[in-house]
């Protein structure tokens, strides 16, 4: 899937709730991504972005998420991500503009 709303949310509320790099291995690791594919940077967001395109290679994007959410499970945002990627959304705005 090619990089999308969904995945720009995520990557910025990720790395506010984790901006230690061992913080973002932990995930990498529970969400059963392979570190060795993944880049690592000394900025939290480029980190994300690094993550979350390999999680998306791999399919694992939900993963993520729900490791995030095992952490932060009131987190709205993880909550309307996890929501849009169960039903194939790109986009989080149906939920974060409620009409």
């Amino acid at each position: 899937m090619a990089w999308n709303e969904k995945l720009t949310a995520l990557n910025y509320v990720l790395a506010s709730l984790y901006p230690l790099r061992d913080e973002s291995i932990r995930i990498v690791n529970e969400a059963g991504l392979r570190p060795a594919f993944i880049r690592l940077e000394n900025k939290a967001v480029d980190n994300w972005h690094n993550i979350l395109d390999e999680a998306d290679k791999a399919n694992r994007i939900l993963n993520v998420i729900q490791v995030a959410r095992g952490d932060y499970p009131e987190n709205v945002v993880l909550i309307q991500a996890e929501n849009a990627e169960r039903e194939n959304r790109p986009s989080l705005s149906n939920f974060l503009h409620p009409h």
